[in-house]
């Protein structure tokens, strides 16, 4: 983040901080002591992981892991679906509207731009034109490896900031061991289903397992035991030295992401909730970055006018977005799987809902990975 002082003369402010030097955004936005605060830290923590820290005790706690949970299930995709799918449409908005890459970053945005989607629709058609199953299948593998990577760094990326923002630097030594003890849970959770040649289903198209070795399950569960042992050897050390403790915005994050990924840990009908507490965590940073422009753009308005355009724009582009997962995720796809113009007993009844929750996820992964750099514009 640079000062007023070290930007170049007509450089525009960065949309985080220009609504505060606003004198008439000042008198009518929110108490928010830091533009990336969504409501207040001690409510954004829950958001952060506080609610899925508290839904895994309840489950555990109160649900058999054997018994059948069609109702937690039917609960699970209806919050997914108005928090989960708006998540990725909010991403795809900012990196395509909001986004103004630099000359510096122009190659990793239009690879991200263009080069991820071309290659995931060039598999994808040729999967439908050949009726073959192994693009599908090959990209589910991808699907499920990513996602690790994605939540993980989202996770670090948020203990990152909110370490700053509390006055709690990681230095090098901890942001090491974080890393190692983080990266090796992602290769866990994603190797306990790859450790057999199990048949799984992903909307009717037909995968296995990548049937593993032994060795790299017991290196990991090694790797990540000793790191996480380091970690707390390093946080003790700081706290001994310098009377410093990681706050419960940054601890939080780090303890929900070991409850949805610690193989042990798993439990069907929480699962089902991993992916709307998720959202919540990016939504405290999106849709707080979404707010903030939106408050520069209507910074000229005074009162009344003000607050009538701020809630008529909040209000609309937060329903756009709810009503844009519904298009691409589900009313789209349903409706073209209808006309049946694919191989049914090759590929299943619903692979156009697959094939664009499969694109969608995986191009998520890259954007976030483009949006959310330190040296995003975004982001200064």
């Amino acid at each position: 983040m640079i000062s007023n002082s070290d930007r170049p003369p007509g450089d525009q402010k960065e949309p985080l901080r220009a609504v505060q030097d606003t004198p008439s955004a000042e008198l009518h936005r929110s108490s928010r002591a830091h533009p990336l605060e969504l409501i207040d830290p001690r409510w954004d923590s829950f958001l952060l992981g506080g609610f899925s820290i508290i839904l895994f005790a309840i489950i555990h706690m109160s649900i058999d892991a054997s018994v059948a949970t069609t109702s937690i299930a039917t609960t699970a995709y209806w919050l997914t679906f108005i928090i989960n799918k708006p998540h990725f449409m909010l991403s795809y908005w900012l990196f395509y509207r909001d986004y103004k890459p630099g000359n510096q970053r122009k190659l990793r945005w239009w690879f991200t731009f263009a080069s991820v989607p071309a290659a995931m629709v060039a598999l994808i058609a040729w999967g439908f034109l050949k009726s073959e199953a192994w693009p599908f299948q090959w990209l589910i593998h991808a699907m499920y490896f990513l996602v690790g990577w994605h939540y993980i760094k989202q996770v670090f990326g948020i203990m990152m900031f909110r370490g700053r923002y509390d006055g709690y630097i990681f230095d090098k030594g901890l942001r090491r061991c974080l890393l190692l003890n983080l990266g090796s849970l992602w290769l866990l959770s994603w190797l306990a289903w790859n450790r057999s040649g199990q048949e799984y289903q992903f909307f009717g198209v037909k995968y296995h397992g990548l049937e593993m070795a032994q060795w790299p399950w017991t290196a990991l569960w090694v790797l990540f035991s000793i790191s996480g042992l380091g970690l707390l050897v390093l946080l003790v050390r700081r706290y001994v030295d310098q009377a410093k403790w990681p706050s419960l915005s940054v601890v939080t994050p780090f303890v929900a992401l070991y409850c949805w990924y610690i193989p042990s840990f798993y439990h069907p009908a929480y699962f089902l909730f991993i992916p709307l507490f998720h959202s919540l965590q990016y939504l405290v940073f999106a849709a707080s970055l979404k707010r903030n422009l939106i408050e520069k753009q209507i910074a000229h308005l005074q009162d009344r006018e003000w607050r009538k355009r701020y809630l008529m724009m909040g209000v609309c582009f937060g329903g756009g977005l709810i009503v844009l997962g519904a298009l691409f995720f589900k009313w789209l796809p349903e409706f073209i799987d209808q006309r049946g113009f694919y191989d049914e007993a090759v590929l299943g009844t619903t692979l156009v809902a697959g094939a664009a929750t499969l694109f969608i996820n995986i191009h998520h992964y890259f954007i976030d990975s483009v949006l959310w750099r330190k040296d995003s514009p975004l982001m200064k």
